[in-house]
């Protein structure tokens, strides 16, 4: 008795194929692009100052005040239920709506750093740094909320 096997494609591979299209995509959040590279009075850039404050100096004299770790500390559950809920619809996603999706969540992760700074990062600020700031008491508030200095930005894979 001889038998014939037929090898019907169910969907198998456009979902391979989707799921190719978005190898390498990326979304970054932070001090990105132009406004990180921006000169401030004291020459350093606004990338080297969020540095410094994200992690502390080498000599100890500026304590680390975390704001993007800590951000996505914070809200960690929520920006993975955001890459899970991508991961779920990516077989059905046209490259478009994989940027789209990867511009939410670095939207979302930006919101949540900006929310950091806003609210206040600790350790305060020493006064002659409140004074020289004009006042201003949140550690960063100056020079990271102008100019929408937090930022994500899409890259990698074929279609960016």
């Amino acid at each position: 008795m001889s038998g014939k096997v037929v090898d019907k494609d169910l969907g198998w591979n456009e979902i391979i194929g989707n799921l190719e299209k978005a190898d390498g995509k990326t979304t970054k959040v932070g001090v990105v692009g132009p406004p990180g590279r921006r000169k401030l009075p004291s020459g350093l850039t606004v990338a080297s100052v969020a540095a410094v404050h994200e992690f502390g100096s080498s000599d100890g004299r500026i304590p680390e005040r975390s704001f993007i770790r800590a951000a996505v500390d914070d809200n960690q559950d929520a920006i993975v239920d955001s890459f899970i809920a991508l991961g779920e619809g990516i077989y059905d996603l046209e490259p478009e709506d994989l940027k789209q999706a990867l511009e939410g969540i670095g939207a979302q992760v930006t919101g949540y750093i900006q929310a950091k700074i806003r609210d206040g990062l600790e350790p305060p600020l020493k006064p002659e740094t409140v004074e020289e700031n004009g006042g201003e008491t949140r550690p960063l508030a100056v020079w990271l909320s102008e100019a929408q200095t937090i930022e994500h930005e899409e890259g990698g894979g074929e279609d960016t």
